[in-house]
């Protein structure tokens, strides 16, 4: 197969802004990277024995290597009761593949400061969570990582949710 790249345009990132490269691969190997500073776009097309090869298939998402992880924009509360809250969240597509896990990080908020408790989920498909066992009435900061097998993500912008009183639903 024949594996394309280019810049990718930064006024319309799926255009190229420079020269296309290609390098003709074997088919057994199953990895292809570049080192660049830069963001590049992907493409692929199979080669035949005679000569001839498919269209060239453009990525969607170009995704990033296992050192680089950024963080998770759109952390959001979908449900509270007395002693739960629910989180959800997205992962952009170019950390696909990319994360292994994810740390949820809270805390309930009150006069004393905050103690952080962590709760790791080993699973890079989840995008919701509940944290259980929570104070009734209680204002607590919720926040998360995305990790990678080398590194850990910075941490999303945190929000800030109160459990409902006990007794009452949400």
């Amino acid at each position: 197969y024949t594996v394309f790249w280019c810049r990718s345009n930064t006024e319309n990132p799926n255009s190229c802004e420079s020269s296309i490269n290609f390098i003709q691969l074997d088919s057994k190997i199953r990895n292809f990277s570049i080192s660049s500073s830069e963001s590049i776009n992907f493409a692929i097309s199979s080669n035949s024995n005679a000569s001839t090869s498919s269209d060239m298939h453009w990525t969607r998402c170009t995704a990033v290597s296992d050192n680089e992880i950024g963080k998770v924009d759109d952390l959001k509360i979908s449900k509270i009761t007395s002693t739960s809250i629910d989180i959800e969240w997205t992962v952009n597509c170019m950390y696909l593949g990319v994360v292994t896990a994810f740390e949820i990080e809270y805390c309930a908020v009150d006069d004393a400061g905050c103690e952080e408790k962590v709760k790791r989920i080993d699973d890079e498909m989840l995008t919701s969570y509940t944290l259980r066992e929570l104070k009734p009435f209680t204002s607590y900061k919720i926040g998360i990582k995305m990790m990678s097998r080398l590194i850990k993500g910075p941490r999303s912008d945190g929000k800030l949710s109160r459990t409902m009183e006990d007794g009452e639903f949400g």
